[in-house]
């Protein structure tokens, strides 16, 4: 298996941006699996809820959680969106039942982390948009995990936001 770091998955995935897939063909997990192959790495689940719960990443938690720990969220790491059970939202979409009310949440959305470009890269979404860039959002994105063969160690180039210059030229 290839020796394949943060960086090299973010820019992995940021290089998907202008691709024109259509979320038909790739929703948010598919495009993560799709950027897995395309390093030389197997697929890690076929759901989101499942991904989360199966055992596979090597550390999860809050955004919070990831910055107090790492010092930044971790370049190339999965995002998530988790709808807390008190959420009058919480399963919208339907989440499945053997997780139905677990104390989990339902883990609606994954994405990556670029810190390139816009810093997000994902497919998908209630508006069923494809393959494409976002910003960070902290309102929207709950949760950071890092797969387990993926090297997160090391000096990654992480540029704090507020001085990415895609973000301070438009």
């Amino acid at each position: 298996m290839p020796t394949v770091t943060g960086l090299t998955f973010a820019e992995k995935a940021y290089s998907y941006r202008d691709s024109g897939l259509t979320y038909q063909e790739y929703d948010c997990i598919g495009f993560t699996n799709l950027v897995r192959r395309n390093c030389g790495l197997n697929n890690l689940a076929n759901g989101t809820n499942t991904l989360w719960r199966n055992g596979t990443l090597v550390w999860q938690g809050t955004i919070a959680e990831a910055i107090a720990q790492f010092g930044e969220k971790p370049q190339g790491c999965y995002l998530f969106r988790i709808k807390s059970e008190d959420d009058p939202d919480y399963n919208n979409p339907p989440i499945p039942s053997q997780y139905y009310m677990d104390g989990i949440g339902n883990v609606t959305h994954v994405g990556i982390f670029t810190n390139l470009g816009q810093g997000v890269m994902q497919s998908g979404g209630y508006g069923g948009t494809g393959v494409h860039e976002s910003n960070f959002r902290s309102d929207y994105w709950t949760h950071i995990a890092l797969p387990p063969d993926i090297d997160y160690t090391g000096s990654q180039p992480v540029q704090p936001e507020y001085s990415n210059p895609d973000w301070i030229n438009g």
